[in-house]
């Protein structure tokens, strides 16, 4: 079965933060001393294996404001191709 979207995330994200999977919430906040702390290498890191997951770019603008989960949810959404129209 494939994994959902937040399923892959919270899989990436638990992998530099040190995480169980499902101890990933939307809502964690990301960053030193968050949530989710996770220095300047790991995000980069982190990122990378976004887009390699999601085959996408995500730009430098778009990750310099990731706060939180949600936002990460937010940006690989946007970039999604639309489902198509029955």
């Amino acid at each position: 079965m494939p994994k959902t979207v937040l399923e892959t995330v919270q899989g990436v994200i638990g992998k530099y933060a040190d995480l169980p999977p499902e101890k990933v919430k939307a809502d964690d906040t990301i960053g030193t001393g968050q949530d989710i702390d996770l220095d300047s290498l790991d995000r980069v890191e982190m990122i990378m294996a976004l887009e390699d997951a999601f085959d996408i770019k995500i730009p430098d603008e778009a990750v310099k404001s990731i706060k939180s989960v949600q936002d990460i949810l937010d940006i690989i959404q946007s970039k999604q191709p639309a489902p198509p129209r029955v």
